[in-house]
């Protein structure tokens, strides 16, 4: 399963400067890594990462409680063929 955590550059920008980096050091780190827009097309999922924390917080927790389901009914569909 492969999970994608989604913010547009100018966002993620603004964050690692709000850390301490300078801009050129975050724009180097940025585009050091594969375009979100291309990170998104390998994503099974997508977590949106655009507001806060809690609201982040909550998207792992949905997100979280899908894969735990999804695992409980593979498993119950494994335990029907045998």
């Amino acid at each position: 399963v492969v999970v994608v955590v989604y913010a547009p550059e100018s966002l993620q920008k603004k964050r690692l400067i709000e850390k301490g980096l300078t801009e050129e050091e975050a724009e180097k780190r940025i585009k050091a890594q594969m375009p979100s827009q291309e990170k998104v097309k390998y994503g099974d999922f997508v977590i949106n990462n655009t507001e806060d924390l809690l609201h982040l917080e909550r998207e792992v927790k949905k997100l979280y409680s899908k894969l735990v389901e999804a695992g409980r009914n593979l498993k119950k569909d494994s335990q029907s063929i045998k």
